[in-house]
């Protein structure tokens, strides 16, 4: 009964029901595709073929990362240098100090030369002890 009630009771016309059904037809087909539009959010109804060229087309504008382990270890070793580069660029203009430079890069400067420190990072780290029970005496 309450099945009927809502059939009956569609806020549709039985024109746009009708191209309701069309349009949801044509993407099964994949003839046209009803997407929203990136900036403004409005409905866009597109032909599939335009559609999958604007796709290739923004697909093409990433740069394909090699996930491999050595691809990985190289494209990390790159990031290290870089940010290396840039902490040596900073400490020189004054805006990083030695300590600070030191613990994020491992690079120690002697004389306003620059080398990788034997010092092992971590040991600036400093070490935190989990809590020792205590016992409240009673006043």
């Amino acid at each position: 009964m309450v099945l009927e009630a809502y059939r009956t009771n569609n806020n549709l016309s039985h024109k746009e029901r009708k191209s309701l059904s069309k349009l949801a037809k044509l993407t099964e087909e994949r003839k046209i595709v009803i997407c929203r539009a990136d900036k403004d959010g409005k409905i866009v109804i597109l032909n599939y073929e335009d559609y999958d060229a604007v796709m290739i087309r923004e697909q093409q504008q990433f740069e394909k990362l090699d996930v491999s382990v050595e691809g990985c270890d190289a494209y990390l070793e790159k990031l290290r240098k870089d940010r290396n580069e840039l902490m040596v660029k900073l400490h020189n203009l004054g805006a990083v100090n030695d300590e600070l430079l030191l613990h994020v890069t491992g690079i120690k400067c002697k004389s306003n030369s620059y080398r990788k420190s034997t010092v092992h990072r971590q040991s600036f780290f400093v070490t935190i002890h989990p809590p020792t029970p205590t016992r409240f005496s009673k006043h």
